[in-house]
């Protein structure tokens, strides 16, 4: 399956690993990142066995997205983002929604136990 169709077909699949992922760290980076006018929060998991990175990113508006980030046969860098629906949203741990907020208002990144980020 390439990495496209894993994204599209299995999108619900990879939000709960990376939810798994984070909330199993000792701890967890949650960054603040900006490009031109737009702004977010970001919690990322690094795949090493395919050189990839998925991460759920929060905008200004409560608008979720997934982000899937990878190198191709070529190393070559791909990116998708995918806006995510209302029911995957609430899939979303409230703790990692509030810490995600607070970085974004905050335009500043924290460092939390994992742990915390199961509430």
């Amino acid at each position: 399956m390439t990495h496209e169709e894993s994204v599209n077909d299995q999108l619900d699949l990879l939000i709960g690993k990376l939810l798994s992922e984070v909330t199993a760290k000792k701890m967890v980076d949650v960054r603040f990142e900006y490009e031109d006018n737009d702004q977010w929060s970001v919690l990322s998991t690094f795949q090493d066995e395919d050189d990839s990175e998925i991460s759920l990113r929060l905008h200004p508006g409560n608008r979720y997205f997934f982000y899937h980030g990878y190198y191709d046969e070529k190393d070559e860098f791909h990116e998708m983002v995918r806006a995510l629906t209302d029911d995957q949203v609430a899939t979303i741990p409230a703790a990692i929604s509030k810490v995600m907020l607070k970085v974004l208002d905050d335009e500043e990144g924290l460092r939390v136990p994992g742990s915390l980020l199961a509430r």
